[in-house]
């Protein structure tokens, strides 16, 4: 048939089906019948309004429909239709009753939310439906409202029911009037407690349940429905709001006068359309009363203008007609809805290499058509500005990224888009005509609706053809939605495929990169929704009643709807906030006269010169000019940008980041920078690279014009101010956040240039050391750690302080645009740079933008309204608030009190002034020196000095201080009886008062106890270190993000990111600055993992020590948060302590409180085991006992122990704790007595002979004439007496009754000038000098005759001799007696080295073992003269690493070879790598060559190069060399301690190394004799390195600290140099998991040392996608048979193969049924195929298919069959069982013999090992596993749809039958719910869908029913109606199923 035919035909149908729809029919057709003939239907028309499209004006559309439940696929499913549909009628609000989906799924939401979101540009989506659970996402019931369009700015809240009856919406009117929107399903009338077929699936049936759950009995659902709406709209109803209520109700109004017309009459609510139409026309398809209705208040009933019911199945499919209100929008909510704006899209993005390509040919076309090249370039050489001519490039630049980015915008390219429509419509055109066919409803005018754009298909003419074609139509629709999600990634693999064929892998590779990164991209989008979105549009405001009141202090407020009014307000907001610095000192004469924005002015010149000085300045504001004055050469940086430091700064920035008024977003300057498709070896890649270049260069160049002449472009004077909410849903003015929107090149401009300042600033140490904020290296969270250090000190001295938080506010906002540019200028900025920023804020033109749109009028600076301030969102604010704020900083550390800090030896002392982070600011005062300390009256008054000289200095510069938000702690200790420590609470001091900078209020700050927190930067601090707060924040922080996941669709691979990406850094920020206990952790932590566990695929109830255990021994890898805190802990400690910074000062000084408190001998951190009860600090022992935990320590360069001063001294507290005699009270009591008497060793409290305690210590009354210590003391009240009854029985431990010392000392150790502690009277050791102390002066006797003195002393000395030790002395009238002493023993001067090998010998133990090796028969002179008369000095390093061993070696070389020394030694450190022992070796050749030279007194030479083959070595060293300061974070860097070794080395030489890289191991390619000189050393070099490895054993030796290391970290002895936390984690949870291991399977510690685990560790990260069945393999925790049991008593486990009865992990691996046994054979072959690919020893394959053959078989191994060789790898699996093979532990064995054949085999070219072959062997067998596993669970769940199906009822009818089981036990009012037996509940139920609905859900109803039948005691009863015979009912006729 020919086409003309074919459309003649369809033609013909058309007519003859129109003239049908438009006729009555008769009788309804038969199957077979022609239903062209039908003519009997009912009527269908629309009832009441007709709704028209578009809706009326002014108002707003409300549509409720049930359709009957929708059906989701991946595209939506016909809830996409229906979202298409909905847009169609131009709804606002569409109410859907019964969606039957479960709105639980996250799937089900996922769907939803992401079809609305396509649709709708705004959209809000509530989906309510009961909690029973189900298989899939058919539920039946449920409630939905979607809010769409500018409609949804009007959402104050919404919510639903939780039995899924109804959701609500609460929409805002004027004046606070709201108007809630409910839409309901109430179910149908019919009997729900006997279990029938249809009610275990019906929303009836999970209502009761959930009621019954509850505690409700013996109500039915309806009439609980009823009273819970009724409270509901009690709710509403008290809080003033109007109602509207609408849905399907399935009950007529008035038939039921306790139901729904209760409800009317109580809450006075009107029925709508019985009102406007009176109609009472049924609403259900086959029911005959109305049932579908809407309720309202008289106020929303009244706004009512049309409204009326659809015909059924018009545009919604459903058998419920579809009802719609348009309501007065003016008089529903009082005013119009604003329309919304659209959301802007992107019209291309640069990840689209080929969009990048298009865009610059077509930029460069329209420019190049435009002669705007050559017109640039006659601007930017034209020596004159001609801004008119750079106006028009600016202008013809806009428009050429316009026509490129219009030229590339992708158009809309579905495929299926049409062939998707068409199907559509065939689909509801047969579904209508079956309908109509069916219900005898006419349904002509839908199917015309849907017909009326024609239709290409043929219409049956039977029933049964139609049905058929029907179901044919909907599974063509979902092919092709099916096939539409997978389109683009078919077409990319088909292109990947192409790609290959064509033998261009380079451009596969970047489409599976990009298919890569589409996934990643894909996955966090997903992750990002999961965190939810706060709604930050403004769409309303809220103003005070009041004009004239402050908004912050107001209570009664005024809505504000209208986008004019809302702009006015605004635009009057903004005005007076960025006015707020004007009436400030800056803004007013003479600055206002005499200095420009652009600080330009001869005025500015004199500031800049320091020569500016006028009398009405008061001494604050000179001191802010005086300090503006130049730091650097003005103009020290050039004005212009380089295109390096453009494309740099372009490339980093995010894309998506919204920028430019214009439309300029930044995809049109990535484009410019972004690879594009084209390669660069084609004239097409050449010539587009050129004009890649001439666009970017040409960008520069018009950018650099402006620079040059201080021009700003128009277009840059055009700035957005995005208004924002703070907090959700609170638009109350005051409460909004403002961001500036600037031209992305002019943003960039500021960034840029103002960065590089920054950074020289940093250099030039010209910034104030304590702000933290933006800059580089400093992080949030060191002014927290800063405080917690803070009260670490106070905790340990118990001095007493005050810390005041300020509140700045809006510091970028009143930012003074000519002290922004002046201080910029004093740093280096050129002024054309300031003079472009200030033109352009001078000038600018601010709009407003809201959710509303961009506004069209502006405001600008003028007199009237000036503006100042960058605000948030410029590229240049953060640096130059750092610039403000570092001088006010400076200023005020100049007149401020401020704090101080000592550790007590006195040799470190910081001063603290002002700490902050931005705009987060805090002060600190105290008194650390003074004894006593000063009272909290006077720490009140200095910080009130402090406070108001802060206030003072923001009013100075343009700010203010938020008075009313700054608050301050008192750290004030008092003591109990006993001497312990009590940190004052409540109200201490006076109030601390404040005025404002204005002199206008005074308020007093916020006094918080010092056991109440307050929040910092995201942590919770209190002095008191409770961490309450804290924990209570991370608990319910911790809730929230498992909250988010597990209602969340993310799938195992994106929990796991999820995990590590979000819950991680958020639950984790804090914790190494707090000190929380792992208690506290491990329990805030629980809820949220028993959320994850499920989520990534595990069980919850998997070991913890499995969860947490490192990845090496098959743990899982989550984060132990107590591990994760003590790791924290550590790095900080280490990078602190490694830099010198003000965090790194207090940290030195809280852990010399620490020790001094400890009063112990040995350095707290480094013996960490020793218990220390008496230490009553919070973080230092929350790190010491971690610490402890992983058998680690910290070794550190100054200890602060307090050093022992004489022979047989030792330390008071070291022998109290190692006498064991007493408890901890009495330590703590005993060191409360030492702290009060100053002592730490026993010479303290001795008298100077040495042989007795000193009377007046021994009594805890030390006189005048007893020592005094130098170091500072902790404040220590004097303990009552019972303590001191404690002290004198603690010095029995070392002295008798009388005192007498049992050992006494000895010789002083020190000299007298360096003892701890002052003595009364000293001896010179040579002249005998008697010298006697009195109040600070030195009197001076000689001696009359041996130790006799006179009584009148010689005279006065100014200082004590060095040589003098103190003695005791006795006074008589005539002379004054020496007594006998020890004397001071011998001090020796070093002896200078008179030969090199001395020399060496002298040096520090880390310098001295890097020359272990040395060869030193040569005389030094004469290698200093070879290498003087050589051109150059020639020198090779390099490393060599072997199990983990390192080694170096070096040599010294002329220019031709000649090798004149050689050296080689041991690399120290864990887990070695060949980078550390490369830097041994360059660290030991320059090191000797300076010690050379010194040694010989001779210049360091200047023409010494070292080769290298480690280039990243080389890199880091130059990296350093270039940038000498290092941050905190640098020094955690792998190996740092040995690179920064290198650079400090290097920077001793004149003239710097050259350090130059070669390649490595070239002898392997070409010979010895063929390569070049520096190629010969090299290997020579490394052949020494591998010697030296061959022969020494130092793996375990400790790293020698270097001495720029001032701390490093040794764990079980080793220390570690690089991944701290990785190797932490290990460190903490290996010990658990190994011994969970050695438990399981019964091995003892040696057999764990037998096992390879480094080949386990590699298999697991190959097989990383795996993960979760291969930890659930190793742990034997896979779900078999036996595992199931343990908590599922109604799964069967049994074998599915061969129905064994008990299914565990051996028997998965040995089941003899055929269909599993020959997977053992797959095994032995894919070995015996891996093997043959590798080179293998002869005999291990055989032994290893053997091994697992007679395990398989459960035999015995026959070893003897092998060679002897073997016997012992044999003997050593056997041990640990040969099943271990297939759980990847192999024993070490294997590998040594692999080793070892491969050392003989030359050909293997060194690629392989015996590690690697045990890696490739276990990969081979976890894939047979893992396929054998699949094959296992096909079997036991089919493997198609009918067998997934039979393994499905089967397990329903086991859970089925368990129930039963249970129906005797439960109360009889819920026997009903049974059928009489399982066997007919079996019968009737036949289909899995109708069995696994009743279980879902009756199942909570019978455990709870048993649970109340135990309490009650009725168990064993059957309901009364079981007693008698049933009887005949007469069947009801349901108005609606």
């Amino acid at each position: 048939m020919d086409h003309s035919a074919n459309q003649q035909t369809l033609n013909d149908a058309q007519q003859r089906w129109f003239s049908i729809f438009t006729q009555p029919h008769s009788t309804p057709p038969q199957p077979h019948d022609n239903i062209r003939e039908n003519t009997n239907l009912a009527a269908n028309a629309a009832v009441g309004d007709v709704l028209t499209n578009p809706k009326p004006d002014e108002s707003s559309r409300f549509y409720f429909i049930n359709p009957n439940g929708f059906q989701l696929n991946a595209s939506g499913g016909t809830f996409a239709e229906f979202c298409a549909e909905t847009k169609r009628i131009s709804a606002d609000y569409i109410g859907v009753s019964e969606h039957n989906l479960d709105g639980h799924q996250s799937r089900v939401k996922k769907i939803c939310h992401d079809t609305a979101r396509r649709e709708f540009d705004h959209y809000s989506l509530i989906l309510s439906s009961s909690d029973i659970p189900t298989d899939t996402s058919f539920k039946p019931g449920g409630t939905m409202s979607l809010t769409v369009g500018s409609m949804t700015a009007r959402i104050k809240s919404s919510g639903s029911d939780p039995m899924g009856r109804w959701t609500y919406t609460k929409f805002v009117g004027t004046r606070g009037k709201i108007i809630t929107i409910i839409t309901a399903y109430q179910v149908c009338d019919k009997p729900v407690t006997t279990a029938t077929k249809k009610k275990s699936r019906t929303a009836a049936a999970q209502q009761v349940s959930m009621m019954r759950i509850r505690g409700i009995t013996n109500t039915h659902p309806r009439k609980q429905f009823c009273a819970d709406l009724r409270n509901f709209l009690q709710e509403c109803t008290n809080q003033n709001e109007e109602i509207l209520l609408a849905g399907d109700f399935n009950e007529a109004l008035g038939t039921n006068i306790s139901g729904m017309t209760k409800i009317c009459t109580d809450f006075g609510l009107v029925d709508i359309l019985m009102s406007h139409h009176g109609t009472d026309t049924p609403t259900y398809v086959r029911g005959t009363t109305r049932i579908d209705y809407a309720l309202a208040t008289p106020h929303v009933a009244a706004a009512c203008t049309t409204c009326g019911y659809e015909p059924f199945q018009h545009r919604f499919t459903g058998d419920h007609r579809g009802m719609f209100l348009d309501l007065n929008t003016n008089a529903l909510f009082g005013s119009a809805t604003v329309d919304l704006s659209t959301p802007a899209e992107r019209e291309f993005n640069t990840r689209d290499r080929a969009s990048n390509r298009r865009y610059v040919e077509a930029k460069h076309k329209y420019l190049t058509q435009h002669q705007w090249f050559q017109r640039l370039t006659t601007c930017t050489t034209d020596p004159e500005p001609n801004h008119a001519i750079a106006e028009g490039l600016d202008r013809d630049w806009l428009r050429a990224s316009k026509y490129a980015a219009n030229q590339v915008k992708k158009k809309p390219n579905c495929p299926f888009s049409h062939k998707l429509s068409t199907a559509r419509k065939k689909k509801n055109v047969l579904q209508r005509i079956v309908s109509q066919a069916t219900l005898h409803v006419d349904f002509s005018d839908s199917i015309a609706y849907f017909s009326r754009t024609g239709y290409d298909f043929l219409i049956p003419p039977t029933l049964l053809e139609c049905q058929i074609e029907l179901k044919k139509a909907q599974s063509d629709i979902r092919k092709t939605e099916k096939d539409a999600v997978n389109y683009r990634r078919v077409e990319q693999q088909r292109r990947i495929a192409d790609l290959l064929a064509e033998g261009k892998p380079g451009d596969a590779n970047r489409i599976k990169h990009q298919v890569k990164a589409e996934e990643i991209k894909a996955m966090f989008r997903k992750i990002r929704s999961v965190q939810g979105t706060i709604k930050q549009g403004l769409t309303r405001l809220l103003v005070p009643q009041d004009t004239e009141h402050d908004p912050k202090t107001c209570t009664e407020w005024v809505s504000v709807d209208l986008p004019r009014d809302i702009e006015n307000h605004l635009r009057a907001r903004n005005r007076k906030h960025f006015g707020q610095a004007e009436g400030t000192p800056p803004t007013m004469p003479p600055f206002s006269d005499h200095v420009d924005w652009a600080a330009s002015t001869r005025t500015a010149e004199l500031i800049l010169d320091g020569d500016y000085s006028p009398p009405e300045l008061d001494s604050l504001m000179q001191s802010i000019v005086d300090h503006m004055s130049a730091t650097v050469e003005l103009d020290k940086f050039p004005a212009t940008i380089t295109v390096p430091e453009w494309e740099g700064k372009i490339k980093i920035w995010d894309e998506r980041t919204t920028t430019s008024p214009s439309g300029l977003h930044l995809g049109h300057h990535k484009a410019l920078v972004r690879p594009h498709d084209l390669t660069l070896d084609t004239d097409e890649g050449k010539e587009l690279e050129n004009q890649r270049l001439a666009l970017l260069h040409g960008q520069v160049a018009l950018l650099n014009y402006a620079l040059t002449h201080g021009y700003s472009f128009d277009r840059w004077k055009v700035i957005v101010n995005v208004m924002l909410l703070k907090e959700p849903n609170n638009p109350r003015i005051h409460r909004l956040r403002v961001i500036h929107l600037y031209e992305a090149d002019f943003n960039l401009l500021l960034g840029v240039k103002w960065r590089n300042i920054i950074h020289h600033s940093l250099d030039q140490d010209s910034l104030h050391p304590s702000q933290y904020g933006g800059l580089p290296g400093r992080e949030s969270l060191i002014p927290v750690f800063i405080e917690e250090m803070q009260n670490e000190i106070a905790r340990a001295s118990r001095k007493p302080y005050i810390k005041q938080d300020f509140d700045a506010t809006s510091c970028y906002d009143r930012i003074i645009p000519w002290m922004a540019s002046m201080l910029s200028r004093s740093h280096g900025l050129h002024k054309n740079v300031c003079l472009v920023h200030a033109r352009t804020l001078q000038e600018a033109r601010y709009l407003l933008k809201t959710q509303l749109g961009v506004s069209e009028e502006f405001y600008s600076h003028c007199r009237a309204f000036p503006i100042y301030g960058t605000g948030q969102g410029s590229g240049n604010s953060p640096m130059i608030w750092c610039f403000i704020s570092s001088m006010l900083f400076t200023i005020h550390q100049e007149n401020a009190i401020g704090a101080s800090y000592t550790s007590p030896d006195r040799s470190i002392f910081l001063r603290l002034f002002m700490v902050g982070f931005v705009d987060d600011t805090y002060g600190t005062v105290n008194d650390f020196a003074r004894t006593p300390p000063p009272t909290t009256t006077e720490l009140v008054s200095m910080a009130q000095h402090d406070s108001q000289l802060w206030s003072d200095l923001l009013h100075r510069s343009g700010g203010a201080l938020e008075l009313a938000k700054s608050k301050y702690h008192t750290v004030s200790y008092l003591f109990t009886p006993s001497g312990a420590p009590v940190l004052q609470g409540g109200q201490v001091g006076p109030d601390l008062c404040v005025t404002s900078g204005d002199a206008s209020t005074t308020m007093k700050f916020q006094h918080l106890s010092a056991y109440t927190a307050h929040k910092t930067l995201g942590c919770y601090k209190e002095p008191s270190g409770n961490q309450r707060a804290a924990a209570k924040h991370l608990l319910a922080n911790s809730n929230r993000r498992a909250c988010q996941l597990s209602t969340s669709p993310l799938n195992r691979k994106e929990s796991w990111t999820f995990y590590h990406s979000v819950y991680l850094p958020s639950v984790s920020y804090s914790l190494p600055v707090g000190h929380l206990a792992p208690t506290m952790l491990h329990k805030i932590q629980a809820p949220a993992i028993r959320t994850f566990l499920p989520k990534c695929g595990y069980n919850r109830n998997m070991p913890r020590v499995v969860v947490f255990g490192p990845q090496e021994y098959g743990g899982m890898g989550f984060r132990n948060l107590a591990v994760e805190q003590g790791a924290g802990q550590i790095e900080y400690f280490l990078k602190f302590w490694r830099t010198d910074c003000e965090a790194g000062s207090l940290l030195r000084i809280a852990l010399s409180w620490n020790q001094l408190m400890a009063g112990v001998s040995w350095p707290i951190l480094q013996n960490v085991t020793a218990p220390l009860p008496h230490l009553e600090t919070k973080w230092l022992p929350s790190l010491r006992d971690f610490l402890c935990s992983i058998d680690s320590d910290l070794e550190i360069d100054t200890p602060f122990t307090y050093p022992i001063q004489r022979e047989h001294d030792f330390h008071i507290m070291d022998l109290v704790l190692e006498s064991g005699r007493f408890k901890t009270r009495e330590i703590r009591m005993l060191n409360y007595c030492r702290l009060f008497l100053g002592v730490t060793t026993i010479s303290d409290v001795a008298t100077a002979d040495g042989k007795e305690i000193d009377r007046t210590m021994f009594l805890g009354n030390p006189s005048l004439l007893a020592s005094r210590n130098k170091w500072m003391k902790a404040e220590q009240a004097k303990p009552y007496a019972t303590a001191w009854v404690l002290w004198r029985r603690a010095l029995r431990l070392w002295s008798d009754w009388r005192g007498r010392l049992h050992q006494p000392l000895g010789r002083w150790l020190l000299p007298g000038p360096s003892l701890g502690r002052t003595w009364s009277s000293y001896v010179t050791k040579t002249s005998k000098t008697l010298i006697l102390v009195k109040e600070g002066v030195y009197e001076s006797y000689s001696p009359k005759r041996h130790r006799i003195y006179p009584v009148t002393p010689d005279g006065t000395i100014t200082s004590l001799p060095l040589d003098a030790y103190p003695v005791s002395i006795k006074f008589s009238p005539r002379s004054i007696k020496v007594h006998r002493s020890p004397g001071l023993f011998p001090i020796f001067a070093a002896s200078q080295p008179r030969t090199f090998e001395e020399y060496l010998d002298t040096l520090a133990p880390w310098d001295r073992l890097l020359f272990d090796h040395l060869d030193l028969s040569i005389d030094p002179y004469v290698i200093i003269e070879t290498l003087a008369s050589t051109t150059a000095i020639y020198s090779a390093s390099d490393g060599s690493v072997k199990d983990h061993q390192g080694s170096f070696g070096w040599l010294l070389s002329t220019p031709d070879g000649t090798v004149i020394l050689k050296c080689s030694g041991p690399a120290y450190g864990r887990q070695m790598k060949s980078y550390r022992a490369e830097g041994y070796g360059v660290l030991s050749l320059l090191r000797f060559i300076y010690h050379l030279y010194t040694f010989c007194h001779t210049p360091l030479p200047a023409a010494l190069r070292l080769f290298c083959d480690s280039k990243s070595l080389l890199d880091k060293t130059h990296t350093y060399l270039r940038y000498p300061r290092y941050y905190p974070n640098t020094t955690l860097q792998p190996d740092w301690d040995i690179v920064q070794q290198i650079a400090i080395t290097t920077r001793l030489f004149p003239t710097s190394p050259h350090l130059i890289h070669v390649k490595a191991h070239q002898d392997d390619a070409v010979t010895f004799a063929d390569l070049p000189v520096e190629s010969q050393l090299n290997v020579r070099a490394d052949t020494l390195a591998k010697e030296y490895n061959a022969t020494s054993n130092h793996k375990t030796s400790a790293v020698p600290r270097m001495p720029c290391n001032a701390a490093q970290l040794h764990c079980q002895g080793q220390t570690v140099t690089s991944r701290y936390r990785s190797t932490i984690r290990r460190e903490a949870l290996t010990p658990a998991i190994r011994d969970y291991t050695m438990y399981r399977n019964e091995w003892t510690h040696a057999n764990m040392d037998m096992v390879h685990w480094e080949a386990h560790s590699q298999a697991l990260r190959k097989n990383f996608l795996h993960r979760t069945f291969l930890v659930k393999f190793i742990h034997d925790k896979l779900p078999v048979g036996k595992m199931i049991a343990l908590y599922k008593n109604t799964f069967d486990h049994r074998c599915p193969s061969c129905q064994d009865e008990f299914e565990d992990r051996t028997h998965f691996l040995r089941c003899p049924h055929p269909e599993r046994v020959p997977w053992q054979l797959q095994l032995a072959t894919a070995i015996r195929k891996r093997c043959d690919n590798i080179p293998t020893r002869p005999y291990l394959m055989d032994i290893l298919i053997d091994g697992l053959t007679h395990w398989f078989a459960d035999t015995a191994f026959i070893k003897e069959e092998y060679p002897l060789a073997f016997h012992a790898l044999i003997d050593q699996q056997d041990q640990l069982g040969w099943h271990q093979i297939l759980l990847g532990r192999f024993g070490t064995l294997w590998s040594d013999l692999q080793s070892a054949h491969l050392r003989h085999s030359p050909s293997t070219g060194g690629k392989h090992s015996g590690t690697s072959w045990i890696l490739s062997m276990i990969i081979t067998i976890w894939t047979a596993v893992q396929a054998q596993w699949e094959v296992r669970n096909k079997i036991k769940h089919g493997d198609t749809d009918a067998t997934r199906l039979t393994s499905k009822l089967a397990q329903v009818l086991r859970e089925t039958e368990a129930l039963y089981e249970l129906k005797h036990s439960t109360l009889p009012c819920d026997q009903a719910a049974f059928y009489p037996s399982f066997a007919i509940h079996q019968a009737s139920l036949t289909t899995y869908t109708d069995l696994r609905a009743w279980v879902n859900t009756w199942r909570p109803t019978f455990i709870r029913s048993v649970k109340d039948a135990k309490e009650q005691g009725v168990a064993q009863q059957q309901p009364i109606d079981q007693y008698f015979p049933p009887h005949a009912t007469l069947p009801s006729t349901p108005n609606h199923p």
